[in-house]
């Protein structure tokens, strides 16, 4: 059977996926900003996921399985216009004219619109998608390409989900057990400017983003 594994940042700045491909024992990355040359981009990484496909020797048409997990749990049930992605690729292409552009379409969450294409790049494959914790998935990524058996892991982000910014964990017995975390529902701003000029989640990554700011550097 011919399974395809991807993981994925969906939506959010740097948006990227990943494709391991078991049975050729090969592997691919592509963030969508190689593709629109916008630093940073979030828009939704279906066609990064499609020039993959495109590029890796994988036969879409005959994938049976696939398994794709994306790095936000909150994102899950985010509402969008179906056509939220097709305009912005539309607005990437032609940005002189994005203003006169508007997405269109009924609302789906972010799940169904990750579901929904997937079904359409991989036609005759059964299709799971799971959502992960944010900072679960910083602590995974560092813990299995490490040479230790056991450690402590601790993140330390700018936001993750449901606003915890940090969490810890112990890794034993191949496996990792959360022992604490840090979230913060408050925002940091200029108290000078207020909120329109800056806002940012009270976290770590927040108070590096407000001193980037502060010295007159582009916050992304």
């Amino acid at each position: 059977m011919t399974s395809v594994y991807i993981g994925a940042k969906f939506d959010g700045h740097d948006s990227a996926v990943f494709v391991v491909c078991p049975a050729q024992r090969q592997m691919w990355g592509l963030a969508m900003e190689r593709l629109t040359r916008c630093k940073h981009d979030p828009m939704f990484p279906i066609a990064a996921l499609e020039r993959l496909v495109a590029y890796a020797p994988i036969d879409a048409a005959a994938v049976e399985q696939v398994f794709f997990a994306n790095s936000f749990s909150s994102d899950r049930d985010t509402v969008y216009p179906t056509g939220q992605y097709e305009f912005d690729l539309a607005a990437r292409r032609d940005q002189d004219g994005a203003g006169r552009l508007t997405p269109d379409g009924p609302l789906e969450t972010l799940h169904e619109c990750m579901t929904r294409h997937l079904a359409r790049i991989f036609p005759g494959a059964v299709v799971k998608v799971r959502h992960h914790d944010h900072e679960y998935c910083h602590a995974l990524s560092s813990c299995f390409t490490s040479p230790f058996d056991a450690a402590l892991l601790v993140t330390m982000d700018g936001v993750g989900d449901h606003g915890v910014f940090s969490r810890a964990y112990t890794l034993s017995g191949g496996a990792l057990h959360a022992v604490g975390l840090s979230r913060s529902d408050e925002r940091i701003y200029n108290p000078h400017k207020g909120p329109a000029s800056f806002s940012k989640a009270c976290s770590v990554g927040g108070v590096y983003s407000f001193v980037t700011a502060l010295l007159g550097f582009v916050v992304n």
